[in-house]
């Protein structure tokens, strides 16, 4: 047999020989198989930081966002009207109609009585430059809620104004009265407690039920049986100022020979679009006096 080759290899210098029973370690490594580096340890805490607070800001956006439409087209009833203080829209409410004809008393029907003054107003609020919305124009039912929801479909700035007649039992009960609601009236004494020593300030509708109730006995010249708040559903539920007119009894015989005479029923119209034109001049008024106290 041949002669096997010796091979002959190199030479370790001193300082790489490793003196005997040395364990080579490996370099540590933060780098697993199958995983990206994606930065230095120290810059992770900033990432997901940021990545939480981009993550909590999108929960917000879209909780804010899924509120909002909850409450447009589900509970539209509390959405705030689009309402700036200086009103260009009447909605004017005939009281009753179709089958609900209201009070009835020496020969009158209040459903009647109702659509004929809410018709002279409409005219007469329409000549001086203002939108009229009639919630009826003919001897229709409609529910209280239907009432109350011409009011919110407004798109423009706008209040209600409910015409109706009164019954009493009593027949000699006569005179004229405006009614308004004020949620903030109905607490409570001893819950507001030392409040009450502050007088509380006036709501939209009670401004408006002022001016209309001094507008009406200052020109019929009867009885005034003044402002009151009271929960009617038309009020209570409206998201625009409101108020319910009472013209007039039709119990009371003087007061109901008074109501079938044409001639005295536009006075009530007029009456009642002089008071509407009264709160327009007091909101007008307020929101001068606004302008003024804005710093320059």
């Amino acid at each position: 047999m041949g002669r096997r080759l010796a091979v002959k290899r190199p030479a370790r210098s001193p300082s790489s020989r490793k003196p005997h029973g040395t364990v080579r370690r490996r370099r540590p490594t933060s780098r697993r198989k199958g995983v990206k580096k994606t930065g230095a340890p120290a810059d992770r805490p900033r990432f997901q930081v940021r990545r939480f607070l981009s993550l909590l800001g999108l929960a917000m956006m879209l909780y804010a966002s899924g509120s909002l439409l909850w409450l447009l087209l589900i509970r539209p009833d509390i959405v705030p009207p689009y309402f700036s203080g200086l009103f260009r829209a009447v909605v004017v409410d005939a009281g009753h109609g179709g089958k609900d004809r209201g009070a009835a008393g020496n020969g009158l029907i209040e459903k009647e009585l109702t659509l004929d003054v809410a018709e002279r107003v409409g005219r007469q609020l329409r000549e001086h430059g203002l939108q009229v919305v009639m919630t009826r124009e003919t001897d229709d039912y409609l529910s209280l809620a239907e009432r109350v929801r011409v009011g919110a479909d407004q798109r423009v700035p706008a209040i209600f104004l409910s015409i109706h007649f009164n019954y009493a039992k009593n027949r000699s009960a006569q005179g004229v009265e405006t009614f308004y609601y004020n949620v903030n009236e109905e607490v409570p004494a001893e819950i507001l407690g030392d409040a009450l020593l502050q007088a509380p300030p006036m709501s939209d509708s009670e401004v408006f039920a002022q001016e209309m109730q001094r507008e009406l006995v200052d020109a019929l010249g009867v009885p005034d049986r003044g402002v009151k708040n009271r929960g009617f559903f038309v009020l209570r539920h409206s998201r625009i100022p409101a108020v319910l007119v009472e013209g007039g009894f039709v119990t009371n015989a003087r007061e109901a020979a008074r109501l079938n005479d044409p001639e005295y029923r536009q006075r009530i119209a007029d009456a009642i679009e002089d008071g509407v034109q009264a709160y327009r001049n007091v909101m007008r008024q307020r929101m001068n006096d606004l302008r003024r106290k804005e710093p320059s």
